[in-house]
């Protein structure tokens, strides 16, 4: 018998919001069926670690738990419904880390109810945090939102909903009383979070079974931020909890490494941590017993974290390095001292431009952080990044295409709240999110109403030229993350079938070279076009049908450079 079953949906993409990286789709095991040689591609698949570290909590007290995760076990609504149906926990609990996850959600929740099912459905995560009112207000059927961290409120819950008794003053829970959405504030919060067990790994058993490499594993050493970016929905979150920022102990940590490892054989380890560093002694303490327990007892791995500009020291990173981490997101933004300042970074252009010096020095595989664009970004911002960019040559970095952001307006991040109360921003159509649900057509408009506001950027010549720019960075984004691994693999497969085929050896061997050196110096590729795009906002008057004229070529002289016998064949 199974009390509670937790279940992240498959992601599917509603918005109107025309970042490639950010809508495009492709299920775990798509991405693990490819080529290994394309682990520099798909270096990681989707474990969902918030689901994970529930099921282990509620296991912990004897609850029996259900992991259900569509993007690894690429499972269809129709399926998740069934399996739910025939189990007939008391409770079902979703997963809504981010946007892509909301429509599917909420189409299994809307069957569920449809087909019968009578038990408490609650929902979580960071994203369903900030819109919880909207999705207690929508007709599909939602009895609760839980607030940041689940293990507390959603123990007590399943514990109440067995026993029969009233739930509805359960800390850290929302629900609808007369109409309205109500909150209860959280009064506990789990201080030692090396008193949690383990994160439940239901996703790499299942991997493992499935005859799967299970290489990579998402584990997390610290919950919160302290910092007041005021894109980010971190502060916030951080906010819901009586301590903004807590960690492990080194040796928790090493712990779980040591079992993913010896259990898996994981190599590989993403750290979901907002900051990895982290603030203070304890911070510093945990991350040296740590490394040195994986220094001392020879454990190979490699591993990639978040860090802050503000938070990293040579001999830190020394450490580190030794350790196994490889690469690192560093939180820079923008060249532009202005909108540092306006989004509260805390940080200078002169410090990220240290920062950025010492972890190349260190020889880390840098993944920069970059918000190119937002709503208040004028010609000279945009310029100033664009000088940034070129000075410290994080071109040079992993995805360069990664670095072509426009600021998100989050629900529940303070950029929203102050474009918002400024007019600027529309707010959601609660007519519309409180309309009964008949058809998916009612369903996509209530989740629309949910999600982040597209706006337009303040100055017209900025919003021009970003507009030129995204379709073109779209499609380089398109064929190194989606096209070259399907079309490499693809032809590996030809030649292995073709092994006697000298000839055609030759061929694919030739446009494996090719995609090879535009995948090396793609970095090059991007410096030209913000150059270029500097060049055209430094005009007077912006000419955007030039600008597209500019890129065409720049491209088409990169593309020739790599393929240029290949082109000229055909082929």
């Amino acid at each position: 018998m199974v009390d509670a079953v937790l279940v992240a949906c498959m992601e599917k993409n509603i918005s109107i919001r025309n970042v490639f990286r950010e809508t495009a789709i492709r299920e775990d095991t798509k991405n693990l069926s490819l080529n290994p040689l394309f682990n520099g591609f798909i270096n990681r698949y989707r474990e969902n670690l918030g689901i994970a570290c529930l099921a282990a909590y509620l296991r912990q007290n004897n609850i029996p738990t259900k992991i259900i995760n569509s993007n690894i076990e690429n499972k269809s609504n129709r399926q998740i419904e069934d399996e739910i149906l025939a189990d007939n926990p008391v409770m079902v609990g979703f997963s809504i880390l981010y946007e892509l996850h909301l429509y599917n959600t909420m189409e299994v929740i809307f069957n569920l109810r449809k087909r019968g099912y009578k038990g408490h459905i609650t929902i979580g995560g960071p994203c369903a945090s900030f819109i919880y009112e909207f999705l207690l207000n929508s007709t599909v059927g939602i009895d609760s939102v839980i607030l940041g961290e689940g293990e507390l409120p959603m123990l007590t819950l399943v514990n109440r909903l067995k026993s029969k008794q009233s739930w509805k003053d359960i800390d850290g829970l929302a629900y609808m009383h007369n109409g309205e959405a109500v909150y209860n504030q959280k009064k506990e919060t789990i201080s030692d979070l090396s008193v949690l067990p383990f994160a439940a790994r239901d996703s790499l058993y299942y991997l493992k079974n499935q005859g799967y490499s299970t290489r990579t594993a998402s584990i997390y050493s610290s919950r919160g931020c302290r910092g007041n970016c005021i894109y980010c929905t971190a502060p916030s979150s951080s906010c819901l909890e009586l301590e903004k920022w807590r960690c492990r102990s080194g040796e928790s940590l090493y712990e779980e490494v040591e079992f993913l490892v010896k259990e898996f054989g994981v190599e590989y380890l993403y750290f979901c941590d907002v900051n990895f560093i982290g603030y203070g002694s304890k911070a510093l303490e945990r991350l040296e017993v740590f490394c040195n327990k994986i220094i001392e007892n020879n454990i190979k791995i490699n591993f990639h974290a978040e860090i802050r500009v503000d938070s990293i020291k040579p001999d830190l990173l020394n450490l580190l390095k030794k350790a196994g981490l490889r690469d690192l997101l560093l939180g820079l933004e923008s060249g532009s001292q202005r909108l540092l300042n306006l989004w509260r970074k805390g940080v200078t252009v002169e410090r990220n431009l240290r920062a950025v010096e010492m972890v190349k020095s260190h020889g880390f595989m840098l993944e920069p952080a970059m918000i190119m664009v937002s709503p208040s970004t004028t010609k000279q911002d945009l310029i100033d990044t664009i000088d940034f960019i070129v000075e410290s040559k994080i071109y040079e970095d992993n995805v360069p295409m990664n670095m072509f952001n426009k600021m998100v307006l989050f629900r529940g991040s303070e950029a929203e709240r102050l474009l918002r109360d400024e007019g600027k921003l529309d707010s959601p159509d609660m007519s519309v999110i409180t309309k009964p649900v008949k058809n998916e057509n009612d369903l996509v408009a209530i989740c629309k109403e949910m999600l982040a506001r597209e706006y337009k950027i303040f100055d017209d010549d900025v919003e021009k030229v970003w507009e030129v720019l995204v379709p073109y960075i779209n499609k380089l984004t398109w064929l190194i993350q989606d096209y070259f691994p399907d079309y490499m693999s693809s032809e590996f497969r030809q030649m292995r079938s073709n092994s006697n085929k000298k000839e055609s050896r030759q061929e694919i061997l030739t446009k494996i070279i090719g995609i090879k050196k535009w995948r090396d110096q793609i970095g090059e590729l991007i410096k030209n076009i913000l150059l270029a795009t500097k060049e055209c906002l430094s005009k007077n008057e912006v000419n955007v049908g030039e600008f597209s004229r500019v890129i065409v070529c720049i491209i088409d002289e990169y593309e020739i450079e790599c393929f240029g016998d290949i082109l000229k064949t055909g082929t």
